[in-house]
C-alpha cells in the first residue's frame, strides 16, 4: 500500500503489484529510487484481469536489495508522451538490513 514501510534483508527481492491498463497509454514509471540500495530486476510482468480487449490488469515489479540502507521507491502512473501530472502515485519506504 502506498505510504507504507517495509524491511527486507540484503539479497532478498521486493515485489510491487500495481493496477493499470496498458491499452490507455498510461504506464508506471520509477520516479525516485536509490539504485545503490535497491535495483530493478528488469521489466515488469503484466497480467490482464480478463481476456476482453481494453481491460485493466496488474503490473508486477521486482527489485533486489543489494546493499543495506533506506530508500524511498516512488512510482508515477502517467502517459510519458504528455506533460500532464501523474494520474496516480505510489510511494514505499524500504529499509534493507544485513
Amino acid at each position: 500500500m502506498s505510504g507504507s514501510e517495509v524491511s527486507v534483508k540484503k539479497g532478498e527481492n521486493v515485489e510491487i503489484k500495481l493496477n493499470g491498463n496498458a491499452s490507455t497509454g498510461y504506464s508506471w514509471v520509477v520516479k525516485e529510487l536509490d539504485e545503490s540500495i535497491l535495483q530493478s530486476n528488469g521489466d515488469p510482468d503484466y497480467k490482464a484481469d480478463s481476456s476482453l480487449v481494453g481491460s485493466g490488469g496488474t503490473y508486477t515489479y521486482s527489485f533486489k536489495a543489494i546493499e543495506t540502507g533506506t530508500t524511498t521507491l516512488k512510482m508515477v502512473y502517467l502517459r510519458t508522451f504528455e506533460n500532464n501530472p501523474p494520474a496516480r502515485e505510489f510511494e514505499l519506504k524500504i529499509t534493507v538490513t544485513q
